[in-house]
């Protein structure tokens, strides 16, 4: 089979027309290989094609890794969905660099805690679900200060506190202690942070709560004086404020 004419594609990759009328593209590097340029003739069409599909496979997933970093089954599952099934493209770039569990290890660790809010428990989690080996994740998460994840949950605590307008201080504490779990954040952390941390006056929300409350109650013209109080202090009880709290704060607006 004679190949009459090259046409540059590409950066690499040539249109070659051959003399049965029919078109095929070709990467340089498979060109180069079987010295297509001197010889102008093709002798295994199937071999050469099938070869040029693990360049083509090689390049598109060069191009990926050149603007994200990704885990070898990350990488494996990215050309199957395309539709590769010869997977020894992987092999090349682990050699060649840029493929490498163990520094995507370090940048996901590392944008992790630069540029998100998740704990250790979240990361080690997430890493093993993109085919990175557990004791690997322990290894260097042990080597990460534990004040840099005390840091994080302080200024979380800080930004729910300041932003608050709606719960008790017993409700956002359950519920900061609920959001920093499912972020993945360790017990003895989550409870050193609250203990060292200074809450804003509860009775001062309380009695914002307690007038918002009142005014809409109002709205819908109780029979009674008792009524009233009696349905104030549910709808208190139900934002995690204390029976104390509420009686002491109600009897004296009421």
């Amino acid at each position: 089979m004679k190949i009459l004419k090259y046409t540059k594609k590409n950066k690499n990759q040539y249109l070659l027309t051959l003399d049965d009328a029919k078109e095929i593209t070709l990467y340089e590097d498979i060109i180069l290989k079987y010295n297509l340029l001197l010889t102008k003739k093709i002798t295994n069409l199937d071999l050469i094609l099938q070869e040029n599909k693990k360049y083509e496979s090689y390049y598109l997933l060069l191009k990926k890794l050149n603007y994200k970093m990704l885990s070898i089954k990350q990488a494996k599952e990215f050309l199957q969905k395309q539709g590769y099934t010869d997977l020894t493209v992987i092999d090349r770039l682990k050699k060649e660099g840029y493929l490498s569990d163990d520094l995507f290890l370090k940048s996901f660790i590392n944008d992790q805690i630069n540029l998100k809010i998740s704990g250790p428990i979240k990361i080690t989690n997430d890493l093993v679900k993109l085919g990175i080996a557990k004791n690997k994740v322990d290894d260097y998460l042990k080597t990460i200060d534990n004040n840099i994840w005390l840091e994080k949950i302080n200024k979380y605590l800080n930004k729910k506190i300041k932003s608050n307008r709606r719960y008790s201080i017993n409700k956002l504490k359950q519920k900061i202690q609920i959001d920093l779990h499912n972020k993945g954040f360790m017990e003895e952390q989550i409870t050193t942070c609250l203990a060292n941390l200074d809450f804003p006056d509860d009775d001062e929300i309380l009695k914002k709560d307690m007038l918002k409350i009142k005014q809409q109650l109002l709205k819908q013209q109780l029979d009674n004086k008792k009524e009233l109080n009696y349905k104030l202090k549910q709808k208190l009880l139900a934002k995690g404020y204390s029976y104390d709290q509420i009686n002491t704060i109600v009897n004296e607006e009421i």
